[in-house]
């Protein structure tokens, strides 16, 4: 008899019966909706979706991390990179604060956009939240292929609980990110921060200021694609 220790069955088999469902709702959305196993053949589905010599700009992102796609990027042979949230092995930027700004607006005319989402709906609608706006905003409209990665962990019933999974795991979790690995000590100061509970503050470094929900791919343009992971990824 296996081990009750191991449950890696059972939760494959759970992501997978919910990235099913999904996946059919995101369709009939117009998202170009597709499942990956694991992180090697979410890499795989990623990478497939680049064509070669695009420029490619990237929003902050955990899960394109884990999935190892910045170390396998070369292999597209890309223009140009937009990577305004590159950091150091230490956590320290590679760019200064106003070659950040400028390349998150790079990022919105790019070829090609890469990012995760907080949540994915089993009604097929696509839920995440940013501070500045610049990980929203390309995936509404700018750049001309949107990719869009997030693990099965992040799929809830609807809109409204994708709302409390951003304010109850994602926004504190975030936070603490940015205080331990990437030394933005600032951040303590947020509620979330020192509580691990969202208040709905109204603090200038509030990093849940802007919610963009996708309902749909949008008419008349190509699909926005999703990539679904049967794994536990991201925030």
């Amino acid at each position: 008899m296996p081990g009750e220790r191991d449950l890696s069955r059972e939760k494959n088999w759970h992501y997978g019966a919910l990235a099913e469902r999904a996946i059919a709702r995101l369709k009939r959305n117009r998202f170009e909706a597709v499942y990956a196993a694991d992180r090697s053949e979410a890499l795989a589905k990623v990478l497939e979706m680049i064509p070669e010599g695009s420029t490619i700009g990237f929003g902050d992102s955990v899960t394109l991390q884990q999935i190892g796609l910045f170390d396998h990027l070369h292999t597209r042979k890309p223009a140009e990179i937009f990577r305004p949230h590159h950091f150091d092995d230490e956590g320290y930027p590679m760019h200064s604060l106003e070659e950040m700004f400028r390349l998150m607006r790079k990022v919105l005319t790019a070829d090609v956009y890469i990012s995760g989402l907080n949540a994915i709906t089993l009604d097929g609608k696509l839920v995440s939240t940013d501070g500045l706006g610049n990980r929203v905003a390309p995936m509404i409209f700018g750049p001309g292929r949107v990719i869009l990665v997030a693990g099965a962990n992040k799929i809830v019933p609807d809109a409204e609980a994708a709302r409390d999974r951003i304010r109850r795991v994602c926004a504190p979790i975030n936070v603490k990110r940015h205080i331990e690995k990437r030394h933005v000590s600032a951040f303590g100061e947020l509620p979330c921060a020192k509580t691990g509970i969202c208040t709905d503050c109204k603090l200038p470094l509030r990093i849940c200021a802007a919610t963009v929900i996708l309902e749909c791919s949008g008419l008349g343009f190509e699909p926005k694609r999703v990539v679904i992971v049967g794994e536990e990824l991201g925030i």
